[in-house]
């Protein structure tokens, strides 16, 4: 999933798996040697849902999802940072399980 997180018109590579891997994007193309670890709040696979700007501050953010089978997830919100594609840690965690009755 691609995404300009800097206002400078060049878009960044989100990868999934049990970590996510963003690769900054420059004018050359990716920088491998500008690469962001997120490490999911949840063990279990991780999918991006979304980067799309939640916090409204004209930065974008990532949302991502990590499950172990469908009854057990975790679905967190990295905010993203003029000086990162995201945080560190996720401003929100939740479990889609809270909102269909299955905790």
């Amino acid at each position: 999933m691609k995404r300009d997180n800097h206002g400078d018109g060049i878009s960044e590579l989100v990868s999934n798996g049990t970590e996510l891997r963003v690769y900054r994007g420059r004018d050359g193309g990716l920088s491998a040697s500008d690469i962001v670890t997120v490490r999911p709040p949840a063990s279990g696979t991780t999918r991006v849902l979304a980067v799309a700007d939640f916090t409204g501050d004209e930065r974008a953010d990532l949302a991502v999802r990590t499950y172990l089978g469908e009854a057990k997830d975790t679905v967190a919100v990295y905010a993203g940072e003029k000086s990162g594609l995201v945080a560190a840690k996720p401003q929100v965690t939740f479990s889609t399980a809270e909102f269909l009755g299955m905790d």
